[in-house]
């Protein structure tokens, strides 16, 4: 009446496992030379054109104001042609218009925006201010009334 609990079967049939371990290897190599691949794409490629449209800005609103008085005004037209393309974002007010050019980045979900400010001056859009990844704050804005100085209670 004893058995033998240990008793091993002699099929050989049953087939190897699958390699699950090299399939994962392979994708997680996969997905590590495309975050490589962004991230060179990143600082190679978007930044150092969002950074060089930029510097153009800044560059023409200087030239805007040294010569405001004896010749023509930076206009949209003038900001686009040397990004060398067309706003992706527009906000337009009665006061200013805002273009925005966006460069992707290494991930696609993330872009480097340059933000240019316009006032509206006889029927054209003037070149005021340009901001780099971030929106101008009210203040920096064209038509903002800064608010009065009231002078403090008790005081009269």
């Amino acid at each position: 009446m004893t058995e033998n609990i240990n008793t091993e079967s002699t099929d050989d049939t049953s087939t190897p496992p699958a390699n699950k371990g090299s399939r994962r290897q392979t994708i997680l190599i996969v997905v590590l030379l495309l975050m490589g691949g962004g991230l060179i794409y990143d600082r190679q490629v978007a930044r150092p054109r969002s950074q060089q449209a930029y510097d153009k800005a800044l560059e023409l609103i200087n030239k805007n104001v040294m010569t405001a008085a004896e010749s023509e005004a930076v206009t949209n037209q003038a900001v686009q042609a040397a990004f060398g393309k067309k706003p992706s974002k527009l906000v337009k007010t009665e006061d200013y218009t805002i273009e925005t050019f966006s460069w992707r980045r290494g991930l696609l979900v993330l872009r480097y925006d340059v933000n240019v400010v316009y006032a509206h001056e006889g029927g054209r859009l003037v070149l005021r201010n340009v901001l780099l990844n971030k929106m101008p704050e009210k203040s920096q804005l064209p038509g903002y009334v800064h608010p009065p100085v009231l002078p403090p209670p008790g005081e009269g």
